[in-house]
């Protein structure tokens, strides 16, 4: 595949739907140039921690402060969920050459490249608010096409969504927080998708290196696809970046949402900067529609029709 012609130039886009085997499709562009989408059945779960957040500090044998503690209490209730049709969702998180395409083929510029502040990591390490970096220059790596693309707020994504239902046809959105949490368990309650050890999780996970006790050979972001697979055969479910969700973000499980009191959505997953405790399935991260980090991606849906 030629990917600097794809990064660098706009790509006429020709899809069809090609069938593969247990229900997975190929969205094809031009060439070789693909979107896998895996197809997640409907079904039931339990979805949330089942753990307290005593438990937790138990679990992992750090001492948290009481308000670290009281922000794992928005992942209870322990409860179930239904989801009522089966949906298809990528494979892969969205790359910095698919983001490409986008802006190639509409011009669009970003939150960050239209002056909102980004987060990232100073010069002396500390997280902070950095101006003049965005998804084509994160500042801390240089960006290859197969990475997935970071520095991009809800707005973008959701933006992305819009023109690929344009160019395609096809129902694509962000996932809702219960699809992705369903297609990241795959019938587990355990706090990662290999079990509860994060030791365990070498060879599954890019993630902040110290506190799991290996090396996972990157630094920072990784490109898509460069550690095993959930049980659903999806790639970087947990770390390497966070991902949006389409869902407005509440406190409480079981409070039905009808207006949304604040502009914030749920991203979910864990990042490449990722401690155990932030990379467990049940984790929930929330910002504002504008809110873009150098940790944070996203991956899409595609409705079944």
């Amino acid at each position: 595949m030629n990917t600097k012609k794809l990064f660098y130039t706009t790509i006429v886009f020709v899809f069809s739907l090609v069938h593969l085997e247990a229900q997975d499709f190929l969205l094809k562009k031009n060439h070789d140039e693909t979107i896998n989408m895996i197809y997640i059945p409907e079904g039931e779960f339990y979805m949330g921690s089942k753990y307290t957040p005593d438990e937790i500090q138990e679990h992992y044998g750090y001492e948290f402060t009481e308000s670290v503690k009281d922000s794992w209490e928005i992942e209870r209730p322990f409860h179930k969920v239904k989801i009522e049709k089966g949906f298809y969702i990528s494979k892969f998180e969205v790359t910095v050459a698919e983001f490409q395409e986008f802006v190639n083929d509409t011009g669009y510029l970003t939150d960050a490249k239209k002056g909102v502040g980004s987060y990232s990591y100073n010069d002396e390490g500390e997280w902070s608010e950095i101006n003049n970096i965005n998804w084509r220059k994160p500042g801390l790596w240089e960006t290859e096409p197969n990475q997935p693309v970071v520095l991009v707020s809800w707005n973008d994504v959701t933006e992305y969504t819009k023109w690929l239902r344009l160019k395609t046809g096809k129902a694509f959105r962000l996932p809702t927080e219960q699809e992705w949490e369903f297609a990241c368990r795959f019938g587990s309650d355990t706090n990662f998708t290999w079990g509860d050890n994060p030791i365990e999780g070498k060879g599954k996970i890019n993630a902040l290196d110290s506190y799991f006790q290996f090396e996972d050979g990157f630094k920072y972001v990784a490109p898509v696809g460069s550690y095993e697979p959930n049980a659903n055969g999806l790639y970087d479910m947990l770390s390497n970046v966070w991902e949006w969700c389409s869902s407005p973000y509440v406190k409480q499980y079981l409070i039905e949402l009808k207006n949304p009191e604040s502009d914030e959505y749920v991203d979910r997953g864990g990042g490449w900067d990722s401690p155990p405790f932030n990379a467990r399935i049940s984790n929930r991260g929330a910002a504002g529609s504008k809110f873009n980090t150098i940790n944070l991606g996203f991956r899409i849906v595609m409705e079944k029709h």
